[in-house]
């Protein structure tokens, strides 16, 4: 029985590709880099995230990253979430399953963009600054007390997949975010979607 989900935030809930290639662009430009194209910046943005920007900086530090990109994304406003989101949390939330929050975004922009989009209320807890995401998952497991027979693994990335699958958790991809369906499919998760509309319809069949 899942009794609990750690969803990803970006590409998964919200649907926000076009701001974090804005947001990254803008820190390139800061940095006096070359503008990648939209489709290079999909294809080569990978998990840990510092991997992605050292690839392109490589001298620039977690930190300076983090400075200039929460600066820049302090500048956009927040996207919309992905449509029926905020009824899949609420229906899953009533049939109590805890939900969580994992994210490599900026934790103080995190919160301040579930709060704007009123569903942080939704989480039982929310981490951001998470550029590791098998190791945050498992201090979730561990903080938390969660069976990993119990939880269930939630992301738009191959590194959210693989996370996942280390932890023994039951993994679900979406295509709505970075990763293609060839990509998603070539790490083998549980299920893909198109999109969550039937995830609590799926959930309780587990």
């Amino acid at each position: 029985m899942i009794k609990n989900i750690i969803f990803d935030w970006s590409g998964t809930l919200l649907n926000n590709f076009d701001q974090l290639y804005e947001v990254s662009m803008s820190v390139f430009k800061t940095l006096g880099k070359e503008k990648l194209s939209k489709e290079k910046y999909k294809t080569e943005h990978v998990a840990p995230y510092m991997n992605f920007w050292n690839k392109y900086i490589p001298n620039i530090t977690r930190e300076e990253q983090n400075t200039l990109f929460k600066d820049a994304l302090s500048q956009s406003e927040t996207p919309a979430l992905f449509p029926g989101v905020e009824a899949i949390l609420e229906e899953l939330q009533e049939n109590n399953i805890k939900l969580f929050l994992l994210s490599s975004q900026p934790k103080d922009s995190l919160i301040k963009q579930t709060q704007e989009l009123e569903i942080a209320h939704y989480f039982h807890n929310i981490i951001g600054d998470a550029d590791n995401k098998k190791i945050s998952m498992k201090k979730i497991l561990k903080k938390f007390s969660l069976n990993p027979k119990e939880t269930v693994s939630i992301g738009d990335t191959i590194a959210e997949v693989n996370a996942g699958k280390s932890l023994k958790l039951m993994n679900i991809a979406v295509t709505s975010g970075f990763h293609s369906l060839t990509q998603l499919q070539s790490v083998q998760p549980h299920l893909i979607l198109e999109n969550l509309n039937e995830l609590t319809k799926i959930i309780k069949k587990y």
